[in-house]
């Protein structure tokens, strides 16, 4: 190396921003990865013995390390004589970034705040350098330091590191006692001295982790810096090896930082080697004071996993004849307590001791029949619901009744059979199925009645494993095969869930209503439901509610007020149902009508709460709720009133304006056999209003209560039918005469005595004859109004020429 002279020595207590930290561990021979080793290489320069180690390296807290920017070495010092000696490590990928990372929360992922690039000398707790590619391996020729003649030297080592232009040393020093290597008849050692287990910390806040790798920041408990801890045992399943110290705080239990945070007190490493052995004819190695004897291993080996079950170690002088057999069924066993018998039978070792040989004899386990009856506990279980509900399979038609049982097996079960769901009602229909049942009925069929229902299943929780014998040895069977698993029905039972439920719905009724029952809460269906056990049950109550428009008017005269004054409110328990509706009967029934509507809208309905019926008709249907709805009903015809004259008048609903002006027109020409020149109200949008006849022949009378019926349905799910009236009263007439009060005096009674009537006329025999010749046949509109007193006068003005009008 170049720069092999510029090298600075390095501290592992040194701060990160120093520059100055070398950091490194070599791995020890355990689980997790090779120790150090002498093994065979050629390198091109033949084969030779090499002594390796592996390791890891880093100027931690100087700059990113990567796999260009970095080389790490060994560099060996003869203790006698003073000689360097230089050794590249192979680079490896290792990547101790994870390891190294301050203030790491998980054990994969991206480092939290890494450094850039152009970062040098930084402190972990501002950013996380990058420690890549730092593992190396160490390849040291050992014919190189222990050549024939002074094997007995000894070698201090040290390591050096490179990053970029960087150049540190250290002193290696490693916390490990290694075993002896065996190297050319003698013993290779790698000691730092009787003190190599004790642990210096070197930095403040370090925390004293429960485990290696341990996450978080939860304890906030440190070890003391500058202390000195005895190691316990390490960790080298990361890059970094973390250390487990005895921590006299925590009353001498095992607690955990990693490398970079330790100082090791033991010597400088040292590589040293001493000759003891001498070789025998038969090739074997032994110490030198040991006469040459020819070693005999015999192993006991399971031929299917492999297993040594036994080494015996035989020792023989060299010519020695011997014979070995396996042992005899039953002096191996395994850990069901099964005997191993020898596979083959025949085996049989005989000779002459020569040269260390092993022998191995090979077992198999005599099996018994493997075939068993496995439990896996728990009952039976099922969830789901029974239920019945009123139905529509189409809107427009009579609902049914919808029966359900939709029951699942929940428990855990090896196998189930004979499952059976069931549905009945007494004297009326029984169903049963292996799948769930969805069903359909006449609602009036089983109205009133009990509804029974079941569901069943036969389980076991039992299971057979069965095998047969496919490698039979004697009586012995060395191989079973699985064949099948069968369930075990002799170990099974029966689980049932059953209830009844009563299908008390009103389908089809009539109910009578009035002000005190206005609403109207009905049945229309149930459920069972089950969460577990047959004893988990619970039962609902479904139910559709109206609120009916049943109202009271009072007026201060023979004025109007609306068919139906406010919508009907409709609410229903089932999810996701909607209203339904099929309007075949829906007619308010007025006590009294006036005389030109009476043929119009006579009573053909049937009911017989009055002579007229006036039909109706749902208008609109408005949301207000999840579950909520108004319904607004109105007359399926307008009613108007003219102007002038105050007839009444219906049209169809909807029609136009020039549709009402004609009809008034026609109707009034139609009733009155007199020619039209009025014109109509038609203020507002709701023309379905009833208006309280005028005519001095209406029954209808003040201060008097009187009750217009209105029939509607059928209506929601249970096609229901109401009955109900709404009541009306009015104060005084609208017209009439003065002694009658009304409010506008319209038939002008003598109030004066009319023999002292100042005014008089003449007519003539002439005139008279003339005037009887004038039709006098006029129609009285409400019974008093003549349509055409104006055609009279004009006609008598024109005969009576002294009239002084």
């Amino acid at each position: 190396m170049s720069d092999f002279n510029k090298k600075t020595k390095a501290d592992r207590g040194n701060s990160f921003e120093s520059g100055k930290k070398l950091v490194y561990d070599v791995y020890y021979d355990d689980s997790n990865t090779d120790g150090w080793s002498v093994v065979n290489r050629n390198y091109g320069k033949g084969a030779q013995p090499y002594l390796e180690f592996k390791g890891w390296s880093a100027i931690v807290g100087y700059h990113n390390h990567y796999s260009d920017n970095q080389e790490t070495y060994i560099w060996l010092k003869n203790r006698q004589d003073g000689r360097d000696k230089v050794y590249k490590a192979e680079q490896l990928a290792n990547d101790a970034s994870k390891d190294l990372e301050y203030n790491r929360m998980s054990s994969t992922g991206p480092i939290n705040t890494p450094c850039k690039d152009s970062d040098y000398n930084k402190n972990n707790e501002k950013c996380n350098m990058y420690y890549k590619s730092v593992g190396f391996k160490v390849h040291i020729p050992l014919n190189d330091l222990f050549p024939k003649g002074e094997e007995s030297t000894k070698w201090s080592i040290y390591i050096v590191k490179k990053v970029e232009n960087k150049v540190l040393y250290d002193e290696m020093r490693l916390p490990f006692e290694f075993s002896d290597l065996d190297f050319n008849d003698g013993k290779i050692n790698l000691s730092s001295g009787i003190n190599a287990k004790q642990l210096r910390m070197n930095t403040e806040g370090v925390l004293r982790r429960a485990k290696p790798r341990e996450g978080g920041l939860d304890n906030r408990i440190y070890f003391t810096q500058g202390a000195t801890y005895q190691m316990k045992t390490y960790d080298q399943s990361g890059v970094v090896i973390w250390y487990g110290v005895a921590s006299p705080k925590d009353g001498g239990k095992t607690k955990w930082a990693a490398s970079p945070y330790w100082n090791f007190a033991g010597e400088i490493a040292t590589i040293s080697y001493q000759s003891t052995k001498k070789t025998c004819p038969d090739g074997s190695v032994i110490d030198s004071t040991q006469k040459c004897s020819i070693d005999i291993t015999i192993k006991h080996k399971d031929s299917g996993s492999g297993k040594i079950l036994r080494t015996d170690h035989k020792t023989l002088k060299e010519g020695t004849s011997y014979t070995f057999v396996p042992e005899k069924k039953g002096v191996f066993k395994d850990s069901k307590g099964n005997p191993y018998v020898a596979s083959p039978s025949t085996q049989k070792f005989t000779g002459k001791a020569s040269k260390n040989i092993t022998l191995t004899f090979t077992y198999a386990v005599s099996k018994p029949d493997p075939s068993e009856t496995h439990h896996n506990g728990g009952s039976g279980q099922a969830n789901g619901s029974f239920l019945w509900k009123l139905w529509k399979p189409q809107e427009s038609t009579n609902s049914v009744i919808l029966l359900q049982n939709n029951m699942k097996i929940t428990g855990d079960h090896y196998q189930v059979r004979n499952i059976k769901y069931g549905i009945s009602v007494n004297n009326v229909f029984s169903q049963s199925s292996s799948s769930p049942l969805n069903l359909q009925i006449d609602a009036d069929s089983i109205k009133g009645k009990t509804i029974n229902y079941s569901f069943e299943y036969e389980y076991t929780d039992y299971s057979q494993d069965n095998y047969k014998c496919v490698k039979q040895q004697g009586k012995d069977c060395l191989k079973w095969q699985y064949v099948n698993t069968t369930p075990v029905w002799e170990k099974g039972e029966t689980e049932k869930w059953q209830t009844t439920l009563v299908a008390d719905h009103h389908r089809g009724e009539t109910i009578f209503a009035d002000e005190g029952n206005s609403v109207q809460q009905l049945l229309v269906g149930q459920d069972a439901n089950f969460n577990g056990s047959p004893d988990s049950i619970s039962k609902n109550d479904y139910y559709e509610t109206f609120i009916l428009p049943i109202s009271t008017t009072n007026l201060i005269s023979q004025g109007w007020f609306y068919f139906v004054q406010n919508p009907i409110q409709y609410q229903v328990d089932i999810p996701n149902e909607t209203w339904h509706a099929i309007p075949k009967v829906m007619s308010y029934f007025p006590v009294d009508l006036d005389p030109n509507l009476k043929s119009k809208y006579q009573n053909t309905t049937g009911y017989d709460y009055s002579e007229y019926a006036i039909p109706l008709r749902i208008d609109s249907v408005n949301k207000a709720g999840s579950s909520e709805w108004n319904i607004n009903v109105i007359s399926k015809d307008d009613f108007y009133l003219t102007k002038n004259t105050g007839m009444t008048f219906s049209v169809p609903h909807g029609s136009s304006i020039d549709t009402v002006n004609q009809a008034a027109k026609s109707e009034y020409e139609r009733f009155t056999k007199s020619t039209y020149s009025d014109s109509v109200l038609t203020d507002g949008n709701n023309h379905s209003k009833y208006y309280i006849p005028v005519d001095v022949n209406s029954k209808l009378q003040p201060e008097t209560v009187y009750q217009n019926m209105l029939v509607l349905g059928q209506l929601g799910l249970s096609d229901i039918t109401f009955e109900f009236g709404n009541n009306f009263s009015f104060q005084r007439y609208l017209l009439g005469s003065v002694f009658d009060n009304p409010l506008v005096n319209e038939q002008h009674d003598p109030t004066i005595d009319i023999e002292n009537y100042p005014h008089s006329i003449v007519i003539t025999d002439d005139e008279r004859q003339q005037i009887q010749k004038i039709d006098f046949s006029s129609f009285l509109l409400h019974g008093f109004r003549i349509t055409d007193g104006q055609r009279i006068f004009e006609s008598i003005k024109k005969i009576l020429t002294n009239l002084d009008i």
